[in-house]
């Protein structure tokens, strides 16, 4: 049989990467025991998180100033908006919010915008919200950039408090709160909050200050199965308090007391008791997005407030979202060009909803940074951007700003709007950026991988202890290792779309399951041998556990 694969497949990997090991341990060291020794983790993280492990909320600046004016606003019953981001991250820190508020008393009503109205506060925000005598507005996941729009509103006789992660500007909005992690040091613990961890930590606070300690356990805990889908969506660094959300609300997702995730769950075939952070992030959060990207957020956010009716209607558009993206990803590939040093696209058929992971899917494949611009009307378009992270999209985005109607986000993923004129002219000043910033050729991208193992050692009495670092993800990646000269034992194709591979890896007396993800395109027999990197799993089935691994990539053997 053939295998399929190009020349530089064969000399780098499947996916064009090169391998980098951490580094070498002792080889009479367990598996277990050269994980934490190249990891290195701090002895805290080795231990099941506790709630007492979250910080107080007033480690946030403006934190008091918030509460102060929350509680007024409830003793004089004005009304609250809570707006958030039409993401996962807003849209999952809006519900908690909103929860939280209306279980103490308040007068509050929840908006999301949809992609269509664009990110952000707007002065149209504030004539909503004075067409229905709202008083005081919080945000989720935006306002930090939108200082216009809070003057705006004061004048309006409306205040505003911001909660927030994306990039502060110099200079602060005027609101009455800024709650923001980077208001504090690098070092701080909650530095790497997503949208949805600033709103719980304000939640957490309100219920703190009008509960007893005993009273709040169970309501923090419901609101820690919202807080972790943002914080895994929005691919928060899993170090910090964004850890223990992860692993406190993983935790009490598992128990099911939310009927509507629970639906969806069973919908996405995720079964609750192997929960982690990864079934958010490739099945949860796409489902929870998808209403986002081609309906409205707000169904979305129905879902997190407990509609279990939404969750049919979320599965039916993220298998739209699927089909879409495969299309338009097709489109893109006819576009770029490899000679670029970056990828900035405009075509008509493209739009807001699904830009974002075209440039993402771009991004990771060809490991150069991509902007995906979509028409917004005859005039203006609107922009998704992904990157490596040896690139600075928001700081990029800032120094061409003169060619740019707005623009915000992160280091690797950020947008903006622009008039279709200036795409061009932003086109050239983007790649000569990119170029300045890289190099003509775009580096190999690098995979890291902690050391080289046998497979023997997945059956050793404490291989399931390197588990006690979880949950893994963004700034804690899942533990990787490298084995050699293996053959694939029985491979086949499965999936929906045949574009994953079944295996088993078999030396000695030793055998265990294996597939790898978008690995299907790959056709071969038991006469060849690889390379691989795998991360192990735990899988129970009818209370039996048992390790699985998962292969990230594989390279012939011999391969570099």
């Amino acid at each position: 049989m053939i295998l399929e694969i190009t020349f530089l497949q064969i000399l780098i990997s499947f996916f064009g990467k090169h391998w980098k090991s951490r580094g070498k341990k002792p080889s009479d060291f367990s598996l277990a025991e050269q994980f934490f020794a190249l990891r290195k983790y701090p002895q805290d993280t080795l231990r099941a998180p506790r709630l007492s492990d979250l910080e107080n909320a007033e480690v946030l600046s403006d934190m008091e100033k918030a509460l102060d004016r929350l509680f007024q606003a409830r003793e004089k019953k004005e009304s609250l908006l809570i707006f958030g981001d039409f993401d996962l991250d807003g849209a999952s820190g809006t519900a908690l919010l909103y929860l939280t508020l209306k279980h103490l008393g308040f007068r509050v009503f929840p908006k999301l915008p949809s992609r269509e109205e664009g990110y952000g506060l707007s002065s149209s925000v504030y004539d909503l919200a004075k067409k229905h005598n709202i008083s005081l507005v919080i945000t989720v996941d935006c306002g930090s950039s939108n200082t216009d729009a809070v003057a705006y509103g004061n004048s309006l006789g409306i205040e505003t408090i911001i909660t927030d992660h994306h990039t502060l500007p110099e200079k602060h909005p005027p609101s009455v709160a800024l709650l923001h992690p980077h208001r504090g040091k690098k070092t701080d613990s909650t530095w790497d909050l997503t949208g949805a961890g600033v709103a719980f930590f304000l939640a957490k606070a309100l219920l703190e200050k009008e509960f007893s300690q005993e009273k709040c356990t169970s309501m923090v805990e419901q609101l820690l199965e919202l807080a972790v889908l943002g914080t895994v969506a929005d691919v928060g660094s899993l170090r910090g308090q964004n850890r223990i959300i992860t692993a406190l609300g993983l935790r009490q997702m598992k128990k099911e007391k939310h009927p509507a995730l629970s639906e969806l769950m069973r919908l996405a075939k995720i079964d609750p008791v192997s929960l982690t952070a990864e079934s958010i992030a490739f099945f949860l959060a796409p489902r929870l997005n998808a209403a986002g990207r081609l309906a409205h957020p707000k169904i979305s956010l129905e879902l997190l407030l407990g509609n279990k009716e939404c969750a049919a209607e979320l599965e039916s558009l993220n298998l739209q979202r699927r089909e879409v993206t495969a299309d338009l990803c097709d489109i893109a590939e006819e576009e770029i060009s490899l000679d670029d040093p970056s990828f900035v696209l405009f075509h008509e058929d493209f739009f807001g909803g699904v830009g974002g992971l075209i440039a993402a899917r771009l991004a990771e494949k060809y490991h150069r940074p991509a902007v995906v611009l979509s028409p917004k009307d005859k005039n203006m378009a609107t922009a998704s951007a992904r990157c490596p992270e040896d690139f600075h999209l928001a700081k990029a985005l800032k120094e061409l700003s003169h060619l740019l109607e707005g623009h915000g986000g992160h280091q690797c993923a950020a947008g903006f709007s622009i008039q279709q004129k200036n795409i061009p002219d932003f086109t050239k000043a983007f790649h000569d950026l990119v170029e300045k910033e890289r190099g003509k050729v775009p580096p190999l991208a690098e995979q890291l991988y902690d050391t080289e193992v046998n497979i023997s050692q997945f059956f050793e009495k404490d291989a399931e202890d390197i588990f006690t670092a979880a949950p893994f993800g963004e700034g804690n990646p899942a533990p990787l290792f490298l084995l050699r000269n293996m053959k694939l034992s029985n491979p086949r194709r499965v999936g929906a779309d045949q574009d994953h591979l079944s295996f088993f890896l078999q030396k000695e007396k030793y055998k265990i399951s294996a597939i790898g993800f978008r690995l299907g395109k790959i056709i071969t027999d038991d006469s060849i041998s690889y390379d691989l990197l795998v991360s192990p799993e735990i899988s129970v089935w009818k209370g039996k556990r048992e390790m699985k691994l998962k292969v990230m990539d594989m390279r012939k053997l011999g391969g570099n």
